[in-house]
């Protein structure tokens, strides 16, 4: 927040977070031996992987970040990131205390007055020094800072003349803050810190045929290494003593795997697998995306594990009195996103899906990372889908060797996996609803934290809402997203009550104020269904295609349906479509008044009242601008709330033009919420802010409050009927629980005990 003083119509406090931000492949670190800590939105969050409780604080730099790197004794995180500084971009890294206060920063210097490709970063053992590789200028620079005094202590140039062709990784020494080891393409080399500079020690080892992307020290005096195609070298001095080829069944020569890398690659998914910014890189022969490479090695009691292609994380056991070690155990994670819930985590409802439900929501998760905790009693796996996994047998026997490949479990929630379309909030119970791009619609309990259904579609969900009596009697709310999924969560748990996964995007999703039906928009179709304790039973279809938004009337007695330019009212009593009403243009947007005796609709250019009694225009504006930002109106619908791509926000009173306000920064809306009680403005943006915006818009300067929320475009914004939670929606699928302080909000705990029925008590309507 930039702004926030007591003046502020709201204050919000993010209580709980959805989601990882997994674009940075190395962004999931241990603190502790049950506390992991990892980025979402704009935030770091530290969760319990006992208790699944979380720590959140917000960090402006993850907004143009570049990498990430945590010292657990030390209790610190690192943060990147490039900014500008006088129209000149420059590059600067911050560093937050993780323990006694939590979230304060206690360092922030500038690293290089212009751009740079960070390659690896490590920290030495005892948190004295920073090590930073670098690339620029077709070379590249390892820079040693004392970065408690923000202080360059030495740097040295590994250019091509020393043999650098391509760098991928450096580390220090395990018990020598002096001492670093640095491996690439042929070539592996320690570096000794003396008398302020850094200097190449000698090495006249033979490394032609070791192109080396990743490295653990295993004790003192080895370490171990990955290649780009698939093997993993034990190295001693520099020479490699024992070489596994980890490769089953391999029917080819080993040859050197050519790597190239171009000014647009990614150089932390092509390298050392650390989420590193490379827009910068130069064109150096580097690439090695081969589906054998080694790219994440995490060494434990008498053995290691190691990422092998992204697509399986293996267990090797050293061998007594040898430097050889054996596979003992193999993971891979499992085709079933249900299948791999915990049953703690994930209400027992889901597991109990028919095998349609249980279809794979994407089998393309390459996994980016493993960590081990310090005492090795959990073992977590970052992927590429935004999940967090775990190794469920670390307390069996690790030594016997076992054939078939060990199903990695979900560590926290599913969360989604892209795009969420589709956010609504259920008012008797503690549920709320999302679907998406996953093609997934999830049923979240807020209480629990955990999700209490979940299905699978064949197709997209691009819009649900929720009956009013589920969405106003429960504490729900929904969700969806382009992960496919639909997801009925409850916010005051915290959990998912449920989640069902599609074969088809889900676009959108409303939920009845009840809480025990739902309206899902799918590619193909739009279905009312019934939201019951062991899933979603679908009571009609109607052949309405890719409609993206559609939402429950105040009262529950109608829904309405977006149907490219028609909008359509639709009966849930009656099942059948009572008007419908031509925009002229395609509907982006449509609300009920508060009466449901009319209702709003809002295209790109073109903005109409419509009365449904009479089903005429009550009125339209044609305006210049675009309407890409939402609308909102207030409780008496008088005055309408307007915003456009060009960053204000208007409002109108019976059709004519108020006052209008500006997003500062140049910020963009992109959706647009209103707090009934004292009609406060919240708006979400292009770039993942938030802004309350207190009313009247007025003349004179209108107080506008920012949040550092999301690090996309916000999708969804749904704000609970007491007021005290709001739930924002982004396009990397992550969703955020916002703890709100209304001076008028009417918080209720008492939810109704009314309680879903089964689909063996249900009645289908034919």
């Amino acid at each position: 927040m930039t702004t926030l003083n007591a003046a502020s119509p709201v204050h919000l406090q993010i209580q709980t977070i959805f989601g990882v931000r997994s674009q940075l492949d190395s962004s999931l670190f241990f603190s502790d031996e049950h506390t992991v800590i990892y980025p979402a939105g704009n935030q770091f969050i530290l969760a319990n992987v006992e208790t699944k409780g979380q720590r959140i604080f917000r960090c402006s730099e993850l907004e143009h970040i570049d990498c990430i790197i945590v010292h657990s004794n030390a209790a610190i995180v690192a943060v990147v990131a490039s900014g500008m500084n006088a129209d000149k971009q420059n590059t600067i890294i911050s560093f937050y205390d993780l323990h006694t206060t939590l979230g304060k920063r206690k360092r922030m210097f500038e690293l290089r007055d212009g751009p740079m490709t960070i390659t690896s970063m490590a920290f030495s053992h005892d948190a004295k020094y920073l090590a930073i590789l670098e690339c620029g200028n077709r070379e590249y620079t390892l820079s040693l800072w004392l970065w408690q005094k923000s202080r360059l202590a030495a740097s040295v140039k590994l250019s091509q003349v020393e043999g650098v062709t391509v760098l991928s990784q450096v580390l220090f020494h395990p018990n020598d803050n002096n001492l670093l080891s640095i491996i690439g393409r042929r070539y592996c080399r320690f570096i000794r810190h003396l008398d302020g500079n850094l200097r190449i020690q000698s090495s006249s080892a033979k490394l032609d045929q070791y192109d080396f992307i990743s490295h653990a020290w295993y004790d003192s005096s080895r370490f171990i290494a990955g290649t780009s195609n698939g093997h993993v070298c034990v190295l001693f001095n520099g020479d490699v003593q024992t070489e596994i080829d980890v490769i089953e069944n391999r029917d080819r020569p080993i040859t050197t795997i050519p790597r190239t890398i171009s000014t647009n690659s990614s150089l932390g998914k092509s390298i050392g697998r650390s989420g590193f910014n490379t827009s910068q890189q130069e064109n150096l022969d580097t690439s090695r995306v081969t589906g054998e490479e080694v790219t994440s090695i995490s060494i434990v009691n008498k053995g290691f594990f190691c990422l092998i292609g992204g697509k399986r994380l293996c267990l090797f056991s050293k061998i007594a009195d040898s430097w050889d070690f054996a596979k003992t155990r193999e993971y891979i994670v499992p085709s079933s996103e249900i299948g791999a819930a915990r049953s703690s985590t994930i209400s027992s409802s889901i597991q109990s899906q028919n095998s349609n439900d249980k279809q794979p929501l994407n089998n393309n998760h390459s996994m980016w990372k493993v960590v081990v905790s310090p005492k090795e009693e959990h073992v977590l796996v970052l992927t590429s889908k935004q999940q967090i996994y775990s190794v469920s047998d670390m307390t069996r026997d690790q030594s016997a060797e076992s054939i078939e490949p060990f199903p990695l479990e979900l560590i926290f929630n599913a969360f989604h996996q892209s795009s969420i379309r589709g956010l609504d909030i259920a008012v008797q119970k503690p549920f709320f609803i999302s679907s998406g791009d996953d093609h997934t619609i999830r049923l979240w309990n807020y209480e629990t934290n955990t999700i209490e259904q979940m299905k699978l579609y064949n197709e997209p969900v691009y819009a649900i809402t929720m009956h009013p009596n589920i969405a106003v009697q429960k504490p729900f709310f929904i969700s969806s997203g382009d992960d496919h999924t639909i997801r009925l969560w409850n916010y005051e748990t915290n959990t998912i009550e449920q989640m069902k996964l599609y074969n088809e995007p889900v676009y959108a999703i409303t939920m009845h104020p009840s809480g025990h039906q739902i309206v899902v928009a799918f590619a193909s179709k739009v279905a009312l269904m019934n939201v019951l304790i062991d899933g979603f039973a679908t009571v009609k279809e109607y052949p309405i295609h890719a409609a993206h938004q559609v939402k429950f009337s105040n009262g529950g007695h109608l829904f309405a349906v977006i149907d490219a330019n028609i909008i359509q009212i639709i009966s849930p009593v009656y099942l059948k479509v009572i008007h419908r009403f031509n925009h002229g243009q395609t509907v982006r947007q449509i609300l009920w008044t508060k009466n449901d005796l009319a209702l709003y609709s809002q295209s790109s250019n073109y903005f109409v009242t419509w009365n449904l009694q009479n089903q005429k225009k009550i009125f339209e504006l044609k305006p210049s601008y675009r309407l890409d930002g939402g609308f909102v109106a207030d409780r008496e619908d008088k005055i309408v709330y307007l915003a456009s791509d060009d960053g204000l926000i208007r409002a109108f009173n019976y059709g004519q033009l108020n006052h209008e306000v500006k997003l500062p920064q140049d910020d963009k809306p992109s959706c647009l919420q209103i707090f009934p009680s004292n009609e406060a403005l919240i708006c979400g943006t292009q770039r993942g802010s938030i802004y309350i915006i207190k009313t009247p818009l007025t003349k004179a300067s209108t107080s506008i409050f920012h949040y550092l929320a999301h690090s996309a475009k916000i999708t969804q914004i749904v704000v609970a009927f007491h007021e005290a939670l709001i739930i924002s929606s982004c396009e990397d699928g992550i969703l955020m629980l916002w703890e709100t302080h209304v001076k008028s909000s009417t918080k209720s705990e008492d939810w109704t005990p009314v309680v879903l029925h089964n689909k063996a008590r249900f009645i289908h309507l034919e």
